[in-house]
């Protein structure tokens, strides 16, 4: 008997992959280069390291750039863009279903904890 539906967060129930990309682009058109949609796209899902933006970004310009300012700025880039999101269409009526038959409802991630709670 099936007791609750787990939802996976990212990808799932919000497009969170697009407006992580966009953030970076904003940083790359910063320094006057750009980030490569294949290049980000052949990242995803794949484990943390495969490919630093960073060092591509450094790559690219030819030389090092203040990675602590870029994060902070990215983060709130980022942040910004997530707030204008909404879930996708359909999520809100199988979260609705589901509390009307009784089930459990959870959210799985391989994104931090707080990510996914904020």
């Amino acid at each position: 008997m099936l007791k609750a539906i787990i939802f996976d967060f990212d990808g799932v129930i919000l497009d969170t992959e697009t407006t992580e990309f966009m953030s970076w682009q904003d940083v790359f058109r910063k320094h006057d280069v750009a980030l490569n949609l294949d290049i980000w796209a052949d990242c995803v899902g794949r484990p943390n390291g495969y490919f630093d933006p960073y060092a591509h970004l450094e790559s690219l310009v030819g030389g090092i750039v203040d990675r602590e300012s870029i994060r902070k700025m990215r983060r709130l880039r980022n942040a910004e863009l997530n707030l204008a999101l909404q879930a996708f269409p359909g999520v809100g009526d199988y979260l609705m279903t589901a509390r009307q038959h009784g089930l459990g409802i959870a959210i799985a991630s391989s994104s931090e904890h707080s990510w996914v709670e904020n």
